[in-house]
């Protein structure tokens, strides 16, 4: 009997936590002609975060100045080709995406959880478009509803068959901080 030795297989992938300049495919052309085998890539841009952060900041200070009348929750318009440098494509199995690292779908604020579940939702749907397989999350914010959390996984998860997340847990009890200067949503709480 032959013993097969077992091989390991390594994955040399490229991290961003910037958009990258020009277009993402062309980008993963490059890194693939230099060795790489993946890049991660954010699946939005700053300005679905600076739409976000305005219409939550305009909610909460309108509802702030008329308590007594009870007012639906916000509602994020459908992504812009500003809000991503993204397109669909053959090619784009070699993207592992990351989804807003400000979000908090955890929140015990009913607004910042709407608001975090409904960009979380449409991020996931687009790389789902885009033929991405794979995305990248950011865990659960400390002291956030872990529960919560883990049922806007599960509903993202519905929306398509192929799509497999990778969630970030910080190992030293800090959040790890991949999305560069943008505020978090639930400063804004």
């Amino acid at each position: 009997m032959s013993n097969p030795q077992s091989s390991t297989m390594w994955f040399v992938g490229y991290d961003t936590t910037t958009p990258f300049p020009g277009q993402p495919t062309q980008t993963l052309a490059k890194a693939q002609a230099l060795g790489y085998d993946l890049i991660t890539t954010p699946l939005t841009t700053p300005v679905l975060h600076a739409r976000a952060i305005d219409t939550v900041s305009k909610y909460l200070s309108d509802t702030k100045d008329d308590v007594a009348a009870p007012r639906p929750l916000p509602l994020i318009s459908p992504l812009t080709p500003d809000d991503t440098d993204l397109t669909p494509g053959d090619n784009n199995t070699g993207f592992v995406a990351r989804t807003s690292a400000w979000l908090d779908l955890g929140s015990a604020d009913p607004v910042i959880a709407h608001v975090s579940r409904q960009v979380f939702n449409l991020e996931v749907a687009y790389a789902s478009f885009c033929g991405i397989q794979h995305v990248l999350v950011s865990g659960p914010v400390p002291g956030s509803d872990e529960t919560q959390y883990a049922r806007a996984l599960l509903e993202a998860l519905s929306m398509s068959a192929h799509l497999q997340f990778f969630v970030l847990l910080p190992m030293s009890g800090e959040l790890e901080d991949a999305g560069g200067d943008e505020h978090h949503l639930a400063e804004l709480a």
